[in-house]
């Protein structure tokens, strides 16, 4: 394996070539510490400590530190850290990881995701971002039936129609005004799962 190449990334990181294919990112101290140098040939003991050791630490690393400040879907947190050019290899073994210590939940996250919102946006709206934050549509179909039962235990779940109105009253459109407004109303509504007979509905109360 021969070092084709080493291109700055910014002035701590590195990106690593290998046979002329990207191999990974280092920190510059670290070229040094295992003497990585351009047209050089790159032992395999150092490659696979740095590929199956180094990396998959600092992985690990990089997904703790993002947790502490939010909750992540397992489809996130491999977002990000492919963002961090870590290999497909490597962020399996931090999902592996991070899964084993409870760390992420995806099930988990759909009913935070739903205790939050539920009182506020429509159940279509809810699904739509859980999707878009990766989430499979199959979980969250298991899930909400109970998710609703559960809440409906706890509080009373508005329906549609309500949660339509408290999106209107929010936004203080003046839906008399003009036609415009009353467009740009029933865009609001339809952009926050308000299904497109409930939006007309709301509209025809003003």
């Amino acid at each position: 394996m021969i070092v084709t190449d080493i291109i700055e990334i910014d002035k701590r990181r590195v990106k690593v070539y290998i046979d002329n294919e990207f191999a990974f990112v280092l920190y510059k101290g670290e070229l040094h510490l295992y003497a990585i140098q351009k047209g050089h040939e790159m032992p395999k003991d150092i490659y696979e400590e740095i590929t199956g050791n180094v990396l998959v630490k600092r992985a690990k690393n990089r997904a703790l530190n993002l947790l502490v400040k939010k909750d992540y879907t397992e489809a996130g947190i491999r977002r990000k850290l492919a963002e961090g050019y870590y290999s497909e290899e490597q962020i399996d073994a931090t999902v592996r990881f991070l899964k084993g210590y409870g760390y992420i939940d995806d099930g988990r996250f759909v009913k935070n995701y739903f205790a939050v919102y539920i009182q506020s946006k429509p159940r279509q709206y809810i699904i739509r971002k859980l999707v878009e934050k990766g989430i499979s549509n199959q979980l969250i179909m298991d899930m909400i039936d109970e998710i609703y039962e559960e809440e409906s235990n706890l509080t009373v779940v508005p329906d549609e129609i309500e949660i339509g109105r408290k999106l209107l009253e929010k936004k203080r459109f003046d839906i008399n005004a003009s036609m415009k407004e009353r467009q740009k109303a029933y865009g609001y509504l339809l952009r926050n799962g308000i299904s497109n007979e409930n939006a007309i509905k709301l509209l025809k109360e003003c």
